[in-house]
C-alpha cells in the first residue's frame, strides 16, 4: 500500500512541475492520432491483460493539450482463467497532458479521468456466499470510475519527421460501488459497499502528427 501511494505521489508530482514549464520553452504544438498497444495490471484481482486500441490528442496550449485514449482488451475462454481475466474489458479516458520538448524528445504528466468497462458474461462460476466476491459482483457487467496520472515520453523518428513513437506508464486509479456489499477477492473476509484500487497501466504506440 504504501509503495502504491508512494507512485500515485510521485505522478501527481511530475504532472504538477511538468505543467509549471514556461510557454516560451516550448516548441509549436501540433495534434496527433495514433496506435496503440495497452498493459493493464489488475492488481486486486491478479490479473495482466494486454489489449490495443487508439489514442490522440489536440493542443489548447504550446505546452498543453487535450489527450485521450480507448483501448479493448480481449477476454479469454481458457478454463484456467479466472471471471475478470475471462471478461472483455474497454478502457476509455480523456484528460490534459502537459509536455516540455527537447530536441526529438517530448516529455509529459497527464491526468486522465475516465471509466474502466466489464463486459457482461453469460455464465459466471461462483462460490455461493452472500456478499459475493467483487469478482463475481462485476462478472454480470459493470462499468467503474477510473483516473489515470501517468508520465512518459515521444520521440520523433528525425527531427522533421510527424511519425512519433510514444511510451507512457501511468497509475489507474478505479474505484468498484457497485450496489449492495461485497466481498474482495484478496481477502475474503473484508466486507465493502465501495473500493478504490491502484493498478498499473502501459502504453507503448506509434503516432502520426498532423
Amino acid at each position: 500500500m504504501c509503495s502504491r501511494n508512494l507512485l500515485t505521489f510521485a505522478l501527481t508530482s511530475a504532472l504538477l512541475c511538468t505543467s509549471a514549464v514556461p510557454v516560451l520553452a516550448q516548441a509549436p504544438a501540433t495534434g496527433d492520432i495514433g496506435a496503440q498497444v495497452t498493459v493493464l495490471r489488475l492488481g486486486e484481482f491478479d490479473t495482466t491483460t494486454v489489449g490495443g486500441g487508439v489514442q490522440a490528442s489536440w493542443p489548447i496550449a504550446p505546452w498543453l493539450a487535450v489527450d485521450g485514449m480507448l483501448s479493448l482488451f480481449p477476454g479469454g475462454d481458457d478454463d484456467d482463467l479466472n471471471i475478470v481475466e475471462r471478461q472483455r474489458k474497454v478502457l476509455g479516458l480523456v484528460g490534459l497532458r502537459a509536455g516540455h520538448s527537447m530536441g526529438q524528445l517530448d516529455f509529459y504528466a497527464r491526468a486522465r479521468p475516465g471509466f474502466l468497462n466489464f463486459a457482461e458474461q453469460d455464465s459466471v462460476p461462483c462460490i455461493l456466499i452472500v456478499p459475493a466476491p467483487l469478482s463475481c459482483t462485476i462478472g454480470t457487467g459493470y462499468t467503474a470510475f477510473a483516473t489515470e496520472l501517468g508520465v512518459g515520453a515521444r520521440m520523433r523518428l528525425t527531427q522533421d519527421s510527424r511519425w512519433l513513437i510514444n511510451v507512457d506508464l501511468g497509475d489507474l486509479l478505479v474505484r468498484y460501488a457497485p450496489e449492495g456489499e461485497f466481498r474482495r477477492d484478496s481477502d475474503i473476509a473484508d466486507i465493502r459497499d465501495s473500493l478504490l484500487t491502484h493498478n498499473l497501466v502501459f502504453n507503448i504506440g506509434l503516432n502520426w502528427r498532423f
